[in-house]
C-alpha cells in the first residue's frame, strides 16, 4: 500500500495505511511472544528488541517519513515516538553502556539476528532520529557490534545456515550497509571488506547446477539467492558483478528494497578479484564443504559434500552428508527444516528427525546417531581434484560416540567421464561387534529391481543404484521419516543395514544418472489441439472454493495475477467457461511449485460423470524471485485429461489431492474435436 500511495500519490490507499498504523500503534508489544516467555518485556520488567519489532520499527519510521505530507501530524509523532521507546532508546542505552541485557541478545551473536535487528536499528535511527549525538551513539554502537555478524562466515564465505538465511541475514546487512554509506557519503562502508566480499560470493560458488542449491541446515528446497539482492550486489561489487548473469530481479521488489537499494543506480564499486565462476567445483575448505560441478564435460550429475561440525547456526547433526541432483533435481538430499515449533530451538532439537544424522545420508552404528557440539565434527583427511574424477575421504569418527570405535571413514569419489557418476564407501572398525548401516535420503521414488540394484527417480531425473559391502550382506529397508516437514511430503530413509554385528565391513554405493521410468509429460500427439480457440480463465476469477482460501498474489511473469496458498487435501476451487462448441477438449494450466515429487488435483465437471485426475511435477520454485511457471497440459503418467462438454456454461473444479501445494496462474481449455472452419 505505501509503494502505491507513493507511485500514485493520489490518496488511494491513505485510508487503509492509517488504519493499519493505527492498529500496529495499539499493540502492547512488537516483539514475537515466543521472544518473551517470561513476559519479563510484557510487564516491563526487561527490555527486549527482537526479529519483528526491529523491522516494525525500521518500516514505521520510513513510512513516518516518505508520508508525513499527507499523514496527521499526530499521527507521525506517535509513530516516531513508539519507535524511540521500542526500538531505538533501547539499543541507544546498552551500546553506550556496553552492559548489554538478554533481550539484545543478538548484539554479540555471530548469525543472521545480529544483522537483521541492527538493520531495523539503523534505518529508523537515520531517518526519525533528530538529535545528532544520540543518532552518533546509536551509529558507533553499530559500527562496533556488527562486525560479529560477519565473523559467523568461514574466510572464505561459507555461511552455515544456509542460503535462505544467507538471503536473510547477509540480505539485511547489505541493505544496512547501503543506508550508513548513502548517510555518511560513502566515508562507512561495510560492504568494503574481503570478509564481506567473500560473503557475497556464498550462493555463487554454493550452486550445484542451474538454479540448485544443497539445502544443509535449515534450508528449504526450492531456495534460491534473491536476484534483488545479487543485482545490489553486482552494482557494488566487482566479484559479484563477474558471475552474476545480469538478469534482474525488480519485480520480486517489495517495499523495504526498494526505499533502500532495489532502485539504486550503479554506484562505486568494491574492487575484488573479478575471476569468474569455477566450472568444475568450489571448496569451502574452513567448513569442509565440497561442490563439485560437471563442467564442460556431458556429466548429468553433481555433488555437495559437508564435513563441518555440529554446532554451527540452524545446526542439523550431518557431518559427512551429501547431496547429489541429476541436472537440476536433488535425487540424495538433505531433509530440510522441519515445521518449526519450540521444540526445534529447545534442547530436545535432535529428537527430531529430520534435524539428528537419522535424517540424512550418513551412518548409524548400533543405535547410535552423531552427536551434537562443535567436537563432533568431520575431518576431510585426503582430497585429488582432476578434470576428469575428484575424490575426498572424511572422517567421521569424532561425529559419533561410540565405545570401541576406531575409525569410520567415508570415501566418496566423482566422476564426470560419460553422464557422471558419484561412489560412496563407508568403513568402519570397531573393536566389538555392532550393527553397521549408511542411509540415502530422498523425496524421489524408490524401487528396488533386482538384489544389489534399484532405481531411484523424481520427475524426468533418475538415479540406477548399485551396491556391494564386505563382509556381510545387506538387508535394504525404507522408512518414511515422519516429522513436520516444510516441502508436502515426508523424507524416505533407505537403510543400508548389515545382516549381523560387525567389526570391520565396508559398504558401497554407486549412483549414475539413467532414463526416468516415468514421463511426466503428457502425450497430446494423437490430438490436434486448437489453441488458437482455447477460452483462458485467470486463476484469481475463479466463481467459488470450500475447504481452503487461496491468496491473490502478484508472482514474476505472471499473466495479471496468480494465486497461492492452494496446499490443504480436499481445498476444491471453481472456475467457469463459455463453451462456444460441444466437442472433445483438454486442459492446459500455468503453474509453479519447487516441491519434490508431485502435486495433485483431481478434475471434475458439474453435470459430467466422468472425473479425472492431473499431476504437477516441480517445477524449481514458486516464481517469487524468478520464472518459474510451467505450462502443460493436464493429465497423468502421461495419458491426457479428455472431456466432452456441450455448448454453453461449464463449471470446473479442480480439487487437492494430496495435500501439496502450487502456484496457479491460468487455466485454458483446449478444443481438440467439434470445430469446423
Amino acid at each position: 500500500m505505501v509503494l502505491g500511495e507513493l507511485i500514485q500519490n493520489e490518496g488511494e490507499f491513505l485510508a487503509d495505511i492509517v488504519t493499519a498504523t493505527e492498529a500496529l500503534l495499539a499493540e502492547p508489544i512488537w516483539i514475537l511472544s515466543a521472544h518473551d516467555r517470561s513476559l519479563d518485556y510484557f510487564y516491563g520488567r526487561a527490555p527486549v528488541v527482537d526479529l519483528a519489532s526491529s523491522h516494525r520499527g525500521m518500516t514505521l519510521a520510513l513510512v513516518s517519513v516518505l508520508l508525513e505530507p499527507v499523514l496527521p501530524d499526530d499521527l507521525v509523532a506517535r509513530m516516531r515516538q513508539k519507535v524511540e521507546e521500542r526500538v531505538l532508546e533501547p539499543y541507544r542505552i546498552a551500546a553506550v553502556s556496553g552492559d548489554i541485557p538478554q533481550g539484545l541478545w543478538w548484539m554479540r551473536t555471530t548469525n543472521n539476528w545480529n544483522a537483521v535487528c541492527h538493520n531495523g536499528v539503523a534505518a529508523a535511527a537515520l531517518v526519525i532520529e533528530d538529535d545528532p549525538e544520540k543518532r552518533a551513539e546509536i551509529l558507533a554502537g553499530i559500527d562496533r557490534y556488527l562486525p560479529f555478524f560477519l565473523d559467523g562466515f568461514t574466510d572464505d564465505g561459507y555461511c552455515s545456515e544456509g542460503l535462505g538465511y544467507w538471503n536473510y541475514g547477509y540480505g539485511n546487512f547489505a541493505m544496512l550497509s547501503e543506508w550508513v554509506r548513502r548517510a555518511t557519503d560513502g566515508r562507512q562502508d561495510w560492504l568494503h571488506s574481503d570478509k564481506a566480499v567473500a560473503a557475497a560470493l556464498f550462493p555463487f560458488r554454493l550452486e550445484m547446477s542451474e538454479d540448485t542449491f544443497p539445502i544443509f541446515a535449515d534450508g528449504t528446497i526450492g531456495s534460491r539467492p534473491n536476484p534483488v539482492l545479487l543485482d545490489y550486489l553486482a552494482r557494488r561489487i566487482d566479484a559479484v558483478d563477474a558471475v552474476r548473469d545480469g538478469s534482474t530481479g525488480l519485480g520480486a521488489s517489495g517495499f523495504l528494497q526498494v526505499v533502500s537499494y532495489g532502485l539504486a543506480g550503479r554506484v562505486d564499486q568494491v574492487l575484488a578479484g573479478a575471476e569468474g565462476k569455477n566450472p568444475w567445483r568450489d571448496v569451502f575448505k574452513e567448513a569442509g564443504v565440497l561442490i563439485l560441478r560437471p563442467g564442460n564435460t556431458g556429466s548429468r550429475i553433481s555433488l555437495a559434500l559437508k564435513a563441518g561440525h555440529n554446532n554451527e547456526h540452524h545446526n542439523h547433526n550431518d557431518v559427512g552428508s551429501v547431496v547429489v541432483a541429476v541436472d537440476n533435481t536433488q535425487l540424495i538430499t538433505d531433509p530440510g527444516a522441519e515445521v518449526y515449533t519450540a521444540r526445534t530451538f529447545s534442547s530436545d532439537r535432535y529428537v527430531s528427525n529430520m534435524l539428528n544424522s537419522y535424517g540424512h545420508s550418513l551412518p548409524r552404528i548400533g543405535n547410535t546417531l552423531q552427536s551434537k557440539g562443535e567436537e563432533h565434527r568431520g575431518i576431510l583427511v585426503a582430497t585429488e581434484y582432476s578434470d576428469e574424477l575428484d575424490r575426498a575421504v572424511i572422517d567421521l569418527a569424532p561425529a559419533y560416540e561410540v565405545d570401541g570405535l576406531l575409525e569410520l571413514t567415508r570415501e566418496v569419489t566423482y566422476s564426470r567421464q560419460d553422464e557422471g557418476s558419484v561412489t560412496m564407501t563407508d568403513s568402519i572398525l570397531l573393536e566389538s561387534a555392532e550393527l553397521f548401516e549408511t542411509a540415502l535420503i530422498t523425496y524421489g521414488r524408490w524401487e528396488q529391481k533386482e538384489p544389489g540394484r534399484a532405481l531411484l527417480f523424481q520427475g524426468d531425473a533418475a538415479l540406477e543404484i548399485t551396491w556391494a559391502s564386505t563382509p556381510v550382506d545387506l538387508n535394504i529397508s525404507t522408512t518414511r521419516i515422519d516429522e513436520r516437514t516444510r516441502h508436502g511430503s515426508l523424507p524416505l530413509r533407505i537403510a543400508f543395514t548389515a545382516v549381523e554385528p560387525v567389526t570391520e565391513a565396508s559398504i558401497t554405493i554407486e549412483m549414475r544418472p539413467t532414463d526416468s521410468p516415468i514421463s511426466y509429460e503428457v502425450d497430446m500427439s494423437p490430438y490436434k489441439p486448437r489453441l488458437e480457440k482455447a477460452v483462458r480463465v485467470q486463476a484469481e476469477s475463479f466463481s467459488g472454493e470450500t475447504g481452503g482460501a487461496v491468496m491473490i498474489t502478484r508472482k514474476v511473469n505472471a499473466d495479471g495475477e496468480a494465486f497461492k496458498n492452494w496446499d490443504a487435501a480436499g481445498h476444491a476451487v471453481t472456475w467457469e467457461f463459455q463453451v462456444a462448441s460441444g466437442g472433445d477438449y483438454a486442459l492446459r494450466l500455468r503453474y509453479c511449485h519447487p516441491m519434490p515429487g508431485l502435486s495433485l488435483r483431481t478434475i471434475a465437471w458439474k453435470g459430467v460423470a466422468e472425473t479425472g485426475m492431473a499431476s504437477f511435477p516441480s517445477t524449481g520454485g514458486w516464481s517469487t524471485f524468478g520464472d518459474d511457471w510451467s505450462t502443460v497440459y493436464a493429465g497423468l503418467e502421461g495419458e491426457p485429461y479428455v472431456v466432452h462438454l456441450e455448448e454453453g456454461l461449464q463449471e470446473l473444479t479442480l480439487t487437492n489431492k494430496d495435500g501439496r501445494s502450487l502456484n496457479l496462474d491460468w487455466i485454458e481449455l483446449v478444443p481438440i474435436s467439434g470445430w469446423t472452419d
